[in-house]
């Protein structure tokens, strides 16, 4: 693969054909098979305050939205790997590849970033302890915090929908962590080698690629890991998915004939298109949050490659960097109203509803921490009620801050 840097052979590539790797000095290979009150009076009774919430959503709204309203939000910055000293380090850009900052500037191998749901922190891998693990830091790369320690390689990392938890390939398998840290945990094993995984935007679904029959295709299988399905099956190798933010489509790398396109289906696998459709080496796609862009890889201009962004489409391409950008990952600007739960920029009957989803035990939204609105430390019935009191336009409105003092919602 011409252009591409020691620790890049190929971002897409088969099981016998071009490799990514990400140890330059070693030039080991890295690719997919490689590693093994609601109006105006008081309810103090919980159950009945709960009750009382259920049917009043359930009339208003029926069901959650199901999955713009998770990741909606403006474009903020797009974190990518660079090159700098002779290793990989993670930087973030503009949206308009502007202001570029290295956040890692460490001597050792530190790649595949992705930011957490509410865009205020990076996951991403590092070799800096010798072994490939998982790591969390601020959004300015400060406080980094190893989460894995194993003597197995852990990377390719992902955010659950709701940001509480982390999944990510560990050997051949997907694990999963706490984001807070914790003890990792066995989550899926299809048969084959597991590797890019992406939950949908309403946290249902989670997108990765498997090689159980050969060759890489993307799966989709529920988020608790059961019921994998594959949606393609061909020849060719498909890797990186990742879904569209309003959860109706799924974008892919497809490596065949030497090269590699950015492809787009349906979440069935029907509709296959090929937006890329250029002799260049084109992979790692990511949406932007709003849904109008995609970033990704392409060596289309020579040297090492570049960070690209065009329209779903793929017309009014760009170039973003200049000889240097891999795996780009868009961040979810944060918006920052009180009780938006759903980073949709609006508090209504949907974020409430995510609340008590919450309670209940059941998969909730990515901002679901702009709920406490009561800044309790916690998030129950009484901030959803709060909330429903915001949409009836009542006392105790919600602001523009983060656990405003906005007094007791069933005041």
């Amino acid at each position: 693969m011409a252009g591409l840097p020691a620790h890049r052979f190929g971002l897409c590539a088969p099981i016998s054909g071009e490799t990514r790797s990400v140890d330059s000095a070693e030039a080991r290979t890295y690719h997919p098979d490689a590693l093994i009150q609601p109006y105006g009076f008081a309810f103090r009774h919980p159950g009945a305050l709960l009750v009382l919430l259920l049917a009043v959503l359930a009339l208003s709204i029926g069901s959650p939205q199901p999955a713009a309203a998770t990741f909606a939000g403006g474009n903020g910055k797009i974190a990518f790997e660079g090159t700098a000293g002779g290793s990989t380090d993670i930087f973030v850009m503009n949206a308009d590849g502007t202001g570029v900052t290295n956040l890692t500037e460490n001597p050792a191998e530190d790649f595949d970033p992705v930011w957490s749901p509410d865009g205020t922190k990076i996951a991403f891998t590092s070799e800096r302890d010798a072994n490939r693990e998982i790591y969390v830091m601020n959004e300015d790369g400060t406080g980094a915090v190893r989460l894995t320690d194993d003597p197995d390689q852990d990377f390719r990392p992902t955010w659950s929908a709701d940001g509480s938890e982390l999944l990510y390939r560990h050997g051949g398998d997907l694990w999963i962590i706490d984001a807070a840290g914790g003890v990792p945990s066995p989550f899926a094993h299809v048969g084959g080698t597991l590797t890019d995984p992406d939950y949908s935007p309403d946290g249902q679904k989670i997108a990765f690629a498997d090689n159980s029959d050969g060759d890489f295709e993307i799966y989709v299988m529920n988020a608790d890991g059961t019921n994998p399905v594959r949606l393609v099956d061909n020849t060719a190798s498909d890797s990186d998915p990742s879904w569209s933010p309003d959860g109706t489509q799924i974008m892919f790398a497809r490596f065949e004939n030497g090269s590699s396109e950015v492809w787009v289906m349906n979440p069935d696998g029907s509709g296959e298109t090929n937006i890329t459709n250029n002799p260049a080496y084109d992979s790692q796609p990511d949406w932007s949050p709003d849904g109008s862009l995609i970033a990704f890889y392409s060596d289309r201009a020579g040297g090492n490659g570049d960070v690209y962004v065009m329209t779903p489409n793929g017309s009014g391409l760009e170039r973003l960097t200049t000889g240097d950008g891999f795996a780009p990952d868009w961040q979810r600007a944060a918006l920052g109203l009180q009780g938006d739960a759903d980073c949709d920029d609006d508090a209504d009957a949907v974020d409430s509803l995510f609340v008590l989803r919450e309670v209940a035990g059941l998969s909730t939204a990515a901002c679901i921490t702009r709920a406490d609105i009561n800044c309790d430390g916690d998030r129950t019935a009484v901030d959803a009620l709060g909330i429903l009191r915001y949409v009836a336009a009542l006392p105790a409105l919600l602001q523009n801050e983060p656990c405003a003092d906005i007094g007791d919602p069933l005041s």
